[in-house]
């Protein structure tokens, strides 16, 4: 497995194996989660939260990839409990601060290991989470991965949205979802239409008169291939009703560790301007600027 017991121990931090600081040409991937403990024979434990599912999304790797000066942190399926351990475990804390000047001491003391420009956002946008964890983060980009089908969940959250804005670095940080950046369908409906057309046509005529080789088809072969062609088409005009929209979106986020844009895929046909992105450049003081994005 792969864990803070598990990883490389360099320079006080844990690294996933072959991805340590000069292992790897520019970049690295630190192993922040899950945190592995210790009882009292020695033996490797993980924290309890709660219940069994927040336990096992509790304890999802959680890993910071840094390419050049910039990083990105894969924040699993984290949920608050987990957070606030995490956070704990991090600041060197036994129990969680109960006032604002402690608090804030714990956020700067994780910041340490888990401030970066990047944040794939918890649990695909999940509200059960920490505010303390976000401002830790403290990203100038968020990137959410969802698009279920099950409205139960309802990824992401509306008041997680604003949590995060709050939380995310300078005066506008960026918000990217899978679900809200989605694709339409394209040339899938084109092909679509125009076979539908073509068998109407078939149709119109009373259905196709020879089979593949060429031979001439007998009435009830005839009849018989009309009814498939009827069925097929049936299943085409089933596929046009469905909303247009049903591709979720893929959020591409890259850096050649001077420079790094978040980008994604308009819902446009013009083969010219196809893409909405975001590009950042970083200050001397390590603060982040937007950089001009051009027309196309």
């Amino acid at each position: 497995m792969l864990s803070t017991e598990h990883g490389s121990f360099v320079q006080g931090a844990r690294w996933m194996p072959g991805f340590a600081p000069g292992e790897r040409d520019g970049y690295t991937i630190e192993v922040l989660g899950p945190w592995v403990e210790r009882d009292a024979a020695g033996k490797l434990r993980l924290r309890v939260f709660d219940d069994a599912a927040k336990t096992k999304n509790g304890h999802s790797v959680i890993l910071r990839l840094r390419f050049g000066e910039f990083s990105i942190l894969f924040g699993g399926d984290l949920n608050t409990p987990s957070e606030r351990f995490l956070l704990m475990r991090y600041a060197g804390l036994d129990a969680w601060p109960q006032d604002d000047a402690d608090r804030d001491a714990m956020i700067e003391a994780a910041r340490i290991r888990f401030r970066s420009d990047v944040m794939k956002a918890c649990h695909h946008g999940a509200s059960d989470v920490t505010d303390e964890f976000l401002s830790a983060v403290n990203p100038a980009a968020f990137v959410i991965s969802s698009g279920d089908d099950d409205v139960n969940y309802v990824h992401p959250r509306p008041d997680l949205l604003g949590r995060l804005g709050k939380a995310g670095r300078g005066a506008a940080p960026v918000l990217l979802s899978t679900e809200l950046q989605r694709s339409t369908r394209e040339t899938e409906d084109a092909a679509l239409v125009k076979r539908l057309k073509r068998n109407i046509d078939l149709l119109a005529v009373g259905g196709p008169g020879t089979d593949e080789n060429g031979a001439t088809l007998s009435d009830a072969a005839r009849k018989a291939a009309c009814e498939a062609l009827a069925k097929a088409m049936n299943a085409d005009v089933d596929t046009l009703g469905l909303s247009n929209v049903s591709v979720d979106g893929a959020i591409y986020v890259k850096t050649d560790g001077k420079r790094l844009i978040a980008a994604f895929k308009k819902e446009t046909q013009d083969p010219n301007n196809k893409w909405f992105w975001y590009g950042y450049a970083l200050r001397a003081d390590q603060t982040m600027d937007l950089v001009p994005r051009p027309e196309n």
